[in-house]
């Protein structure tokens, strides 16, 4: 596997995970208030 792909990869999965997390933190503010 070329390393320029695999670091394409994980930082795709990476920026994926952030923006799930952020979002589920939010929907989570919003649901308390």
């Amino acid at each position: 596997m070329d390393g320029k792909k695999f670091i394409i990869v994980f930082l795709t999965i990476f920026i994926l995970v952030v923006v799930g997390v952020l979002l589920s933190f939010w929907v989570f503010y919003q649901v308390d208030n």
